[in-house]
């Protein structure tokens, strides 16, 4: 009875606060329908740039038979990206990881061609970004070795066959030189043997002239001391003794010159 009585009086008070509430959300509605809300969340922007790495260790000079090397630093756990491009070559790329202390290091793969080559290096975090590429540096490498297609031989390599290979050539042609130096010694021994032979043949050729003539002087003599020789006959004796005597002079002098060529 309390409650019902309580309903029955305060129920135009009830009714008017239901209205002003019921009319309150309409027109909130209508005005929300009419300007949206707006919200205004401030996020941090996220950081783009990330600093390039350095390069502190490269050749000061390089050759075409010593390995490119490449080192620096960059913030721990970034991954380095390496380039290197000679001339208007195609662009050789690489890339190395940064250890805890953001030291990295490069060494390439294989010899690099004789010219003029530019090399550069980027970093890159895991979520992708990269740094600007460093300035660009210049390295020249020299012609140190022979290239032939897929060989490649050392210039000092090359020099050290020069030299073996004319070692070699110098070695046969000093031992055919003492082969010809003995065979011409034994020829020359032989021919010396050959010339005593012979210097001992003609000596005897002539000993034998030699006692043949004296014989015959001998006969004269005697006649000479029977009887008077005529003229004829001693013209004959001394030109026995004058032959006798250019024939010894003659084969004496050759048999000496024939020594002497020997």
């Amino acid at each position: 009875m309390i409650r019902n009585d309580f309903i029955h009086k305060y129920k135009f008070g009830i009714g008017f606060i239901l209205t002003i509430f019921v009319l309150g959300f309409i027109g909130f509605s209508l005005a929300s329908a009419q300007q949206p809300l707006q919200i205004n969340i401030s996020l941090p922007q996220q950081e783009t740039k990330i600093q390039s790495p350095t390069i502190t260790v490269f050749p000061p000079s390089l050759n075409n038979k010593e390995i490119l090397y490449l080192g620096g630093t960059t913030e721990p756990g970034y991954t380095v990206l390496v380039f290197l491009q000679r001339g208007k070559e195609a662009l050789i790329t690489a890339q190395v990881q940064a250890d805890e202390s953001g030291s990295w290091f490069y060494a390439h793969k294989g010899f690099l061609a004789e010219g003029k080559y530019s090399f550069w290096v980027r970093a890159r975090t895991q979520e992708g970004i990269l740094s600007e590429p460093t300035q660009s540096a210049e390295l020249n490498v020299l012609g140190e070795a022979l290239e032939i297609g897929s060989y490649r031989i050392g210039f000092k390599s090359l020099y050290v066959f020069a030299v073996g290979a004319l070692s070699i050539i110098v070695t046969i042609f000093i031992i055919v030189i003492l082969i010809i130096h003995i065979r011409i010694q034994s020829k020359k021994r032989r021919l010396q043997k050959e010339v005593l032979e012979v210097h001992s043949s003609v000596k005897k050729g002539f000993e034998i002239l030699k006692d043949d003539i004296h014989k015959e002087l001998d006969v004269l003599r005697e006649l000479e001391k029977n009887k008077q020789l005529s003229p004829e006959e001693k013209a004959r004796q001394a030109k026995l003794l004058t032959d006798l005597d250019f024939a010894a002079r003659y084969i004496e002098k050759e048999v000496i010159d024939v020594e002497k060529l020997i």
